[in-house]
């Protein structure tokens, strides 16, 4: 990171920078107006399951990751948001050297991991095409968001949000119910993830009643799309990053936090037990979970509920 900070003093790199959400400190390198070059500084935060407007390749400079790809088959779209079915596919992990193809559009959504702080990786691509589509966010079971609406008037809406809940909670509730009210399934969708961890409070519960009483397109399917997204962010942000966690495992959360159901998880474990260092899953999961708070075991517990696996 510091070559790349040495790099801003380049007047023409200098030029090239945007304000991007995409890891912990993006840097772009080079664009010609059909490829450019990107860097991805990964000091902690992950990104969730998506696909891609663009092609290209990566190439793993630093850090290790887990990559987990999906398949994913279109059903119904409802308001906005589409359904359909969201099964995991091939696991893959990315070392310094290991490259990746980034194909375009739904062909291959994927979720990645990183293992080590920092993790870095340097991507040639495409601008996004049109004929790839829009890019999307994944929930399992079976939700698939166009992501073209977290705009910055989006993320605002968001920030404010944020801060009244923590000064200002009726205000908080008046705006955030003008919020889904205004709002397509699509948007909810991506209000609930991005807000999870706020309207998962016990003292913001009668919100979430609010929302299924106002009996909105696909209330349901978006409560438990985000409450599933909830239980696994909480496997693979709180449980794989405690201090006590191992690389092996880590590795077995992440393919926990990776399973939309029990028969998904049997067909993870069993790549990884096989390709990824020998990994025994169930034993490390054991290993990581030994010894938690009982407010970490009765979390734990409410997790494995949502999403109908043996966690404990």
């Amino acid at each position: 990171m510091a070559k790349q900070q040495q790099l801003l003093f380049d007047s023409g790199v200098r030029e090239l920078q945007t304000t991007s959400s995409f890891s912990d400190a993006y840097f772009k390198l080079y664009d010609d107006g059909y490829l450019w070059v990107e860097v991805s500084n990964w000091w902690g935060s992950d990104i969730n399951i998506h696909d891609h407007n663009f092609s290209g390749v990566q190439f793993q400079l630093d850090g290790k990751s887990i990559d987990v790809k999906y398949k994913y088959s279109a059903d119904v779209t409802v308001d906005g948001l589409e359904f359909g079915g969201i099964a995991p596919g091939a696991v893959k992990l990315w070392e310094p050297g290991s490259t990746s193809v980034v194909l375009p559009g739904d062909a291959e959504p994927h979720i990645v991991y990183h293992l080590d702080e920092p993790t870095v990786s340097l991507l040639i691509r495409t601008h996004p095409r049109p004929e790839y589509s829009t890019q999307h966010n994944y929930f399992p079971p079976g939700c698939r968001a166009d992501y073209t609406v977290v705009d910055n008037g989006f993320r605002t809406n968001l920030k404010i949000l944020r801060l009244l809940d923590r000064a200002q909670p009726d205000d908080f509730r008046e705006c955030f119910i003008r919020t889904i009210s205004r709002q397509d399934a699509n948007e909810n969708l991506l209000t609930f993830a991005k807000l999870m961890d706020i309207l998962f409070r016990e003292r913001n519960a009668d919100l979430i009643q609010i929302f299924l009483d106002r009996g909105g397109p696909a209330s349901w399917e978006i409560l438990d799309a985000a409450r599933r997204y909830h239980a696994s962010n909480y496997i693979s942000e709180t449980l794989r990053k405690s201090p006590t966690v191992g690389t092996r495992e880590a590795i077995a959360l992440t393919v926990l936090a990776s399973a939309p159901n029990a028969e998904a998880l049997d067909g993870l474990m069993i790549q990884v037990e096989d390709h990824l260092e020998g990994t025994d899953v169930r034993a490390a999961t054991r290993k990581a979970l030994t010894g938690l708070s009982k407010a970490h075991t009765a979390e734990v517990e409410r997790v494995s509920r949502i999403l109908d696996v043996e966690l404990i």
